[in-house]
């Protein structure tokens, strides 16, 4: 559905209309693209799934993205909140798992 807000003017001095006009469906003015390849199979299986989900394939793989990039966010996030953990408990750690300390400098293990 397409709104005509021709009549309002953004704080760029662009109405609206032109921006809608101008962009097209599904983007955002300004916002960077990127295009990606995909063998004919990939691309049928994405024209499939799009239409049993009922949106647009641009949106289905704008989404999939978006989910990989908060996953990658999420585990950046837990291995550094876990170095910061085992750091604060490092001699805790050391004292109830011994045999996983590695030997000391000047220590080496035997042949």
């Amino acid at each position: 559905m397409r709104v005509d807000l021709s009549r309002y003017r953004s704080n760029t001095g662009l109405t609206w209309g032109y921006l809608l006009a101008s962009t097209p469906r599904g983007t955002v003015a300004g916002m960077p693209a990127l295009n990606v390849e995909f063998s004919d199979r990939e691309l049928e299986d994405l024209r499939q799934i799009a239409k049993e989900r009922g949106t647009s394939m641009k949106a289905l793989v704008r989404e999939a993205a978006a989910a990989d990039i908060a996953r990658h966010r999420a585990l950046q996030e837990g291995a550094e909140a876990f170095r910061r953990f085992f750091q604060a408990h490092a001699d805790e750690f050391a004292a109830a798992f011994p045999d996983d300390e590695p030997p000391a400098r000047g220590e080496g293990r035997a042949a």
